[in-house]
This record gives C-alpha cells, structure tokens and sequence, in this order.
C-alpha cells in the first residue's frame, strides 16, 4: 500500500510484478482535496466540500456495482471534476474499498488495526 507516487509504484512493479498495489485512503484524499482546492479544477469554492463527500462516497462503495452506480450519477458535475474521476476509475481496483481484502487502508502502520 502506498501513496500515488508514480516512481514508487514502477519500482514496486519492478521488484513484484505480480503484486496488486493498493493506494492508501488517507493520501487519496488528501491528493483530492487539494485538486478541488485549485481553482483551475473548475469547482466553485462553494461546491468543493460537497464534490470530496462525492468523491469519498465512490471510495468507501461496499461493492462494484455501487460504486459504478455513483460515479455514472456523477457525470453530470463539473467537466474537470467528471475527467478527474474518469481517471481514477481507470485505476480504482487500486483504491476503491469494495477490491480490498485487507483489514486497512492507510500506509501508515500507526492507523491500522492491530494484528496488521
């Protein structure tokens, strides 16, 4: 599980070809959050907490179907706002919870539940 640095992730599959890399929530969000907060992303101020709920709502889907569902009732949102989820759904075995089998979903061993 890492954050989505890209030089992190080559290396990973480098090393463990075979391995699912899993992005880790809290980063995700994090990355999410400050792309809503450029003005440039095209959200208006006013909307920015209302799009990361949006956001959160396709991360923590309990299942696929679900989570296809509300990104298709998204695609009427903002054109930057629908093309930056687009881009993550190409990837999001990597970070939406309903393809983990892991008890966690940060990086940070602190966060995790016991036993991990």
């Amino acid at each position: 599980m890492t954050d989505d640095c890209e030089a992190e992730g080559a290396a990973i599959r480098q090393v463990w070809s075979s391995a699912n890399r899993l992005l880790c929530t809290f980063h995700l969000g994090q990355a999410a959050w400050r792309w809503l907060r450029q003005t440039s992303s095209g959200v208006a101020e006013g909307k920015r907490q209302q799009r990361m709920k949006e956001f959160r709502s396709l991360v923590f889907s309990s299942t696929r179907e679900s989570l296809d569902r509300r990104y298709c009732d998204l695609k009427d949102l903002e054109q930057k706002f629908v093309e930056y989820l687009r881009k993550l759904m190409l990837r999001k075995e990597e970070w939406a919870h309903c393809f983990r089998t892991v008890g966690h979903h940060t990086n940070n061993i602190v966060e995790a539940p016991s036993g991990y």
